[in-house]
């Protein structure tokens, strides 16, 4: 009986720690996807970043054709 026990506490202990070999490996794949997320999310907030940047001298430029119109034609006049 003694023996019985013996390989039974042998075989939990084994799959005590293949399951908590499991749960390490997992939590390591969660962290590594929690990681490529936010490098994605920098690098999309970036993006954004710049095509604010480029939209803002998009504005600028056609207000600037604007008032550059406006002031030929006023001109014209």
């Amino acid at each position: 009986m003694y023996s019985h026990s013996r390989n039974s506490n042998d075989s939990e202990g084994t799959s005590i720690k293949s399951l908590l070999e499991n749960i390490a490996q997992d939590v390591q794949e969660l962290s590594y996807r929690q990681l490529q997320h936010e490098v994605q999310l920098k690098e999309g907030d970036a993006q954004f970043a710049l095509i604010q940047d480029e939209w803002k001298m998009v504005k600028e430029r056609d207000e600037y054709n604007k008032s550059k119109r406006s002031s030929h034609a006023s001109r014209s006049r």
